[in-house]
């Protein structure tokens, strides 16, 4: 059975992130894994000071679940198996671990929706998570809901991707939701459609049985093309490849592309490439 895996600190994001991975898991039939973590803090000379704190926390943790954990399967018409689970230590190593023991689908993580992508919850923890997870990394903007996914749009440069590979994780997530994909390529020269056709061909190649379309869009600046595109065509889903250094890399450090989340309330699906 498919699983995902969600976190929350009972942020408005984070519960929204959750709330958007419980509908999608009664949409696909899958599995709900809840993890929060807490920290507690190092107060070597006070031991019984600690143990206490330290219990508090996982008993308004496990308080805070329980009551979560009702309203989603009252949400869901109890049709997901929804779990939880309290880690204690660092935000990014807790998710990564969870990840290994559960491996999931995906980890759904939530967006404050702030100027770029490193400001999320947890500070900068879904932006480690996508670069360093094993999983795809579905960043949730806070306005957005779960709906119908018609359309997935991939976001690309067409720099020596691994179309194989890219191809068959594609793959998954369009049979899951019966979904057409749109690539979408921004370039300002205005004969770059052909410079491409190689790499559009070889692309379509690998996913000959899927419903394709392809998205030139003449543009000085990408995060503009890309937020002109997300307001023309509406896509349930944007997928971006990570690569070190490469087109992800540079795209999310831009203040412009963490507006375009902020306000076109698309998810993000990071993938490793």
């Amino acid at each position: 059975m498919k699983t995902l895996v969600t976190a929350t600190d009972f942020s408005k994001a984070s519960l929204n992130a959750v709330n958007y991975a419980a509908d999608m898991a009664a949409a696909i039939n899958a599995r709900l894994e809840i993890l929060h973590v807490i920290q507690v803090p190092v107060i070597t000379d006070i031991p019984d000071y600690v143990v206490q704190l330290e219990n508090e926390m996982y008993e308004q943790g496990a308080h805070k679940l329980q009551l979560l954990k009702r309203k989603l399967e009252k949400r869901t018409a109890n049709l997901v198996k929804i779990a939880y689970n309290i880690m204690e230590g660092d935000t990014n190593s807790a998710i990564k671990e969870e990840a290994k023991n559960k491996k999931p689908l995906a980890i759904i993580l939530g967006s404050k929706g702030a100027g770029n992508l490193q400001n999320i919850i947890f500070g900068s923890v879904a932006l480690h998570t996508a670069k360093h997870a094993q999983f795809p990394v579905l960043l949730i903007p806070e306005k957005a809901k779960f709906a119908n996914v018609s359309a997935i749009a991939f976001a690309t440069d067409l720099l020596a991707e691994n179309f194989s590979d890219l191809s068959k994780q594609l793959r998954k997530w369009l049979r899951l939701f019966d979904a057409r994909l749109d690539v979408v390529y921004v370039n300002n020269n205005p004969n770059f459609k052909i410079e491409k056709e190689k790499q559009f061909a070889s692309l379509k190649k690998h996913l000959s049985r899927y419903n394709v379309h392809f998205n030139y869009v003449e543009n000085n600046s990408v995060p503009d093309g890309i937020s002109a595109y997300i307001k023309t065509k509406k896509p349930g889903m944007m997928v971006l490849m990570y690569h070190k250094e490469r087109f992800f890399h540079r795209l999310v450090y831009r203040s412009e592309f963490g507006n375009i989340f902020k306000n076109t309330a698309v998810p993000l699906l990071v993938i490793q490439g």
